[in-house]
């Protein structure tokens, strides 16, 4: 078996530690010895397995750090003593002080019952928090929408508290949350219940998310199996039974061809599931999207969707956060397929299309994303980026798809702009500076 040198290693070494793979991958798929690739194949696979544990807690931290801001009512998380641990943006602005001057303080401190409910003020009557009996409350399903009395540093106002147990975090002492809706506001039940919904549905998601790195790192030694031994069978046949090997050679490619492909789709997934920190670097934007249609090409497929790409022969680089980017690209074409869906559910002949052009203006570079799916009324557009917002029925959707993406984009200093008619077209152009000022 031809070894590589020792700066070749060191090289590839150094191109797996600084975590963009991509390039990586490009040069093992061009390694001509199968045994070669295999090694360099496990060296991959051994890095993954080295950072998986730091990706997990920063990806769990990330998710929990992005849903607690995301929410508009009050949020405290409390341990058992009733200090707070963490609290969001929007109960820092109601109780007006700093986040320093609220953080593990006692809850009791600006939250007290009201005469409303007779059980809380027995209940918080007294300075020692009364962790098991609020536990034991939240299992019989008694501490929802609580009214209590908000004490703010200017004034205090009524809010309706719902209680919530949850699981002790890794290096977070916390044990339970209390939820708060501002009571001078009227809100239907109906409005919490769906939002409740969408948060167990993009906690799925986000499991989902993370689960697939480890399926696709467990999918690559059976599938490196089946290549090998295929490869191994095409040479014995080919030099000992030319004739037998003559009647199974289309065959035989047909089944490399395949494992190849599959193992670049597999080892994508394991790139594009990885939670790092992130690293702006120059990428050009028409391998960006390529990549994100690669994920979701087969989901179009049949759904009877073309998808048109007229993809800038300039191909254009950006200094971005590839993985983000791609994390947007696919959300586009998520969204376009179900938009697309949910048209032929009504025209069931009804040839989905979804174009993406890409083209160089002076200073930007612009992706234009159109699909001839459903539409977005106009009095919703304004509120698409919204997080938590989804005009897809419960349990379809989770409204934080284009919330993120928006996010991103602002990022990269991007701009996004929507074009939509009812049952005719949504449009999206995205612009990105081409002079790197992204950060």
């Amino acid at each position: 078996m031809p070894l590589l040198h020792r700066e070749a290693i060191i090289d590839y070494l150094a191109e797996i530690a600084m975590g963009d793979l991509s390039l990586t991958l490009a040069k093992i798929e061009e390694e001509p010895d199968h045994a070669t690739r295999e090694l360099l194949f496990g060296l991959l696979c051994l890095h993954e397995d080295l950072v998986l544990q730091r990706q997990e807690v920063a990806s769990l931290n990330t998710f929990l750090e992005n849903i607690l801001q995301s929410f508009s009512e009050l949020l405290f998380i409390v341990n058992d003593s009733g200090q707070i641990q963490m609290l969001n943006k929007q109960s820092i602005l109601s109780i007006g002080l700093s986040s320093d001057d609220i953080m593990h303080r006692s809850l009791l401190n600006f939250l007290e019952p009201t005469a409303e409910v007779k059980w809380s003020q027995e209940l918080f009557s007294s300075d020692t928090f009364p962790f098991a009996r609020i536990v034991e409350l939240i299992q019989n399903k008694h501490f929802i929408e609580v009214p209590m009395t908000l004490k703010g540093q200017d004034q205090d106002f009524p809010v309706l508290v719902t209680g919530h147990l949850m699981k002790k975090l890794p290096n977070l002492e916390s044990s339970l949350i209390f939820s708060a809706k501002d009571g001078r506001q009227s809100r239907l039940l109906k409005e919490l219940q769906e939002k409740q919904q969408q948060l167990v549905q993009a906690s799925k998601l986000a499991s989902m998310g993370e689960l697939s790195s480890g399926i696709a790192h467990e999918l690559n030694n059976p599938l490196f199996a089946i290549s090998g031994l295929t490869e191994v069978m095409q040479l014995r046949l080919k030099t000992q039974h030319p004739e037998a090997y003559a009647s199974v050679e289309k065959s035989i490619e047909t089944m490399l061809l395949a494992t190849d492909k599959m193992r670049k789709i597999i080892n994508h997934i394991r790139i594009f599931a990885r939670q790092e920190e992130m690293q702006f670097a120059w990428h050009p934007i028409n391998e960006i999207i390529q990549s994100g249609l690669l994920l979701i090409h087969e989901q179009l497929r049949m759904r009877n969707i073309v998808v048109d790409l007229r993809l800038s022969e300039d191909n254009p680089s950006l200094f971005c956060a590839h993985n983000r980017l791609e994390q947007i690209i696919l959300n586009l074409f998520s969204n376009a397929r179900d938009a697309i869906e949910t048209r032929q559910e009504t025209d069931s002949s009804h040839q989905g299309h979804i174009l993406v052009e890409t083209r160089v203006q002076k200073g930007s570079v612009e992706v234009y994303f159109k699909d001839n799916g459903v539409g977005i009324p106009q009095e919703t557009i304004e509120k698409i980026y919204d997080p938590f917002f989804s005009t897809k029925d419960v349990g379809k959707g989770t409204g934080l798809g284009l919330s993120i993406s928006y996010g991103i984009l602002q990022e990269h200093n991007a701009t996004v702009e929507v074009d939509s008619v009812v049952n005719r077209h949504t449009a999206f152009t995205l612009r990105f500076p081409l002079d790197g000022s992204a950060s």
